[in-house]
């Protein structure tokens, strides 16, 4: 029933289900159940050791800590199947939405893909001249501070104290214009920006000159070391032990 159809006399049609009242309906069973395990989680004991308990009838149960343990596993098996219960129904319910959401995906990337390639195109004409932009203030402002250096030695010889103080200030303004990132900055009508940055690279020339505090270990040749020699494995400055840990299945 669409929002401009009026209910007549004997209208029985029930309000259509929300996608979550009906995801709640059919996985009632297994809500139940995983409620139901989640509430006996407080019931664990705080050790696995051999436990005894009196029955309504009055008999004495005693459990060893291999059957406590055993019950733990199966405690835990039941929380994995009916937690693969909940994800099987997951993955299934969604599926459709996946086949619809693949068809918007499929409609609008076209569109973000030319967009890309025309931005990047138009980026590269303004990176270059951007860049040779940044060039020509870094050149003046170098020259700049030479010439403030030279007013500077000029200031110390002549003991001109104000002069001094004037020519450090330019030389402090030229170095900031010729690190300053935004030397090559070109900037649009519409408030966009294009900005060179000028960054410190560095590139390894001989990798036995690097002092030991810069290295890494190569954690993967080591991994396959061990693997191939297990606890017999010696490699200078490593322990090689083991490490237990429980995964129930």
């Amino acid at each position: 029933m669409t929002t401009e159809e009026t209910p007549t006399a004997g209208h029985n049609n029930p309000p259509e289900e929300t996608l979550e009242e009906t995801l709640a309906r059919e996985s009632e069973e297994l809500r139940a159940r995983h409620e139901a395990l989640m509430a006996a989680i407080s019931g664990l004991p705080d050790k696995v050791e051999e436990t005894t308990r009196t029955l309504e009838d009055g008999t004495v149960e005693t459990r060893t800590a291999d059957q406590v343990a055993e019950a733990l596993v199966l405690f835990t098996q039941q929380i994995k199947a009916n937690a693969k219960g909940m994800e099987d129904m997951r993955t299934a319910k969604k599926k459709p939405y996946d086949a619809l959401g693949k068809q918007v995906q499929a409609y609008f990337v076209p569109f973000g893909e030319q967009s890309k390639k025309a931005i990047g195109s138009v980026q590269g004409l303004l990176g270059v001249y951007a860049t040779e932009k940044a060039a020509i203030e870094r050149a003046k402002a170098a020259a700049a501070r030479a010439e403030a250096e030279a007013a500077i030695k000029a200031a110390e010889e002549a003991a001109d104290k104000e002069a001094l103080k004037a020519a450090q200030k330019e030389v402090k303004k030229a170095i900031k214009a010729e690190t300053s990132p935004t030397a090559g900055k070109t900037r649009s009508a519409a408030g966009g920006q294009t900005v060179s940055t000028t960054r410190i690279v560095f590139e390894i020339v001989d990798v036995n000159e690097i002092p030991r505090a810069y290295l890494q270990p190569d954690m993967a040749m080591i991994g396959e070391a061990i693997k191939a020699t297990g606890l017999d494995t010696r490699i200078a400055g490593i322990i090689v032990r083991e490490e237990v840990s429980t995964n129930v299945r």
